[in-house]
Parts: structure tokens; sequence; C-alpha cells
């Protein structure tokens, strides 16, 4: 199978990015993405018949892979950039000065970006509440055979937004939770409203979708909103 590569008309170079990240960060971090997969689908393939993401019980086990991946290709790219250095509570990425108050856990104001990812047509859910910039990665896998001679795997959409504090909503889910709390309609739609990397198919088919359409058309030549 062929290797997918990330699709131009897709990116959207007038997008906001925070922590000096730009438009070619973004494309390098989707190929490396693509790259690994490509090689770890094939590896299955050809040691154990089944596609990569066949070895997961669940597909979220595969938007965590594809998420740090992600991740790791923007603090390779970007010199500003760290991981963070514990395995929750903090940004998944947060900026070098920032770095020691990321490694006080008491320490709540950390600047940085939290990533979320999630297969097609799904949007996360709960969260802790995050005072940072947001990420959201949604890919999809084909069915064998859907889509000839590439690698049946794609990124659909990527969306960025600052959360503050104020677009989330409080959900109760037991006492010993972190994730109590989820996206507000108006951060849902703060990050519609600027993505970074999407394909038409993703465009969120809601009140707002009109506007949603009239983004992808000012970035994506090939689109037609009409």
């Amino acid at each position: 199978m062929r290797e997918p590569e990330p699709r131009s008309r897709f990116l959207n170079r007038d997008a906001e990015l925070p922590l000096g990240i730009e438009i070619e960060d973004i494309r390098a971090a989707i190929e490396r993405v693509y790259t690994r997969y490509h090689d770890l689908n094939e590896f299955h393939v050809e040691n154990y018949s089944i596609r990569f993401h066949e070895s997961f019980r669940a597909m979220n086990s595969v938007g965590d892979y594809i998420g740090h991946q992600f991740n790791d290709a923007l603090v390779a790219n970007v010199d500003e950039l760290e991981h963070n250095p514990h395995d929750d509570r903090r940004p998944d990425i947060v900026h070098q000065r920032d770095l020691e108050e990321a490694r006080d856990r008491d320490y709540d104001d950390v600047t940085g970006i939290e990533q979320k990812a999630a297969h097609y047509k799904r949007f996360f859910t709960s969260h802790n509440q995050s005072n940072t910039n947001l990420l959201f990665i949604q890919y999809r896998i084909h069915e064998p055979g859907e889509v000839a001679d590439v690698e049946p795997f794609e990124f659909t959409q990527i969306l960025l937004a600052d959360a503050s504090q104020q677009s989330w909503e409080f959900e109760p889910r037991g006492q010993n939770s972190n994730t109590t709390y989820r996206a507000a309609d108006d951060l849902r739609d703060a990050m519609r409203s600027n993505p970074v990397y999407q394909h038409p198919d993703a465009i969120c088919q809601n009140e707002h979708v009109d506007r949603y359409r009239d983004i992808q058309a000012s970035f994506d030549p090939e689109y037609d909103p009409d």
C-alpha cells in the first residue's frame, strides 16, 4: 500500500497557531504520523495478517498513539516546545518558559497545548478543565479496499483554539474523576472556526454549518460551499 501524504488543499494557512508553531510544522507532523503509521501497518500485515489498528481493543487506543506521535513531531520541529514532564494534569505540550512551573504539579498556570484525538465523525467529550490551547485531531481508518492502493488511514480534521475556563461546563462523573468538565458550545465553535487542516467531509453539520463551509472555501481551492 502507498503511504498517504498531507493534502495541501486541506491546510489552512490563515489558521491561528500559538507558541511559535507554523503551518509547515503541522504538515511535517502529519507526514511523520503517516510514515510511522504506514510502517507499523505494513509490519502487522506482513507478520500477523491484520492491520495495525486491529491489534487494539478500542479505537481510542489508536488515537492515543496518533496523538502522541503528532505531539512528538511538534516538539521536534518547534524549539520553544517541550513535552509535559508529567503523565497528566498538565498540557501535553508546554512552552519552555513554563517548563519549571510544569514540573510542579501544584502550579496551575502553565501555557501549552492540550491535545485530544478521536475517530472520524466523533468529538472529544469530557476532560479536566484546561485554561490553555486545545488541539483536536480527528482521523479516519477506511475499510479494506475502500481507498484503492493507499494506506487506509488519514487525518480528516485538526482544530485549535484557546480554551478559557469560561468555556467549560461542569459534568459530574464521580468523586475521583479528573474529567468532570466538557467543552461548552462556545469552545466547540471556536475550534471549528479555526481549522488548521480539514477534509470537507469533517465539517460539523450544526446550526453554524454555512459559516464553517465559508471558512473551508477560504483556504480549500477545490471546495464549493454551494
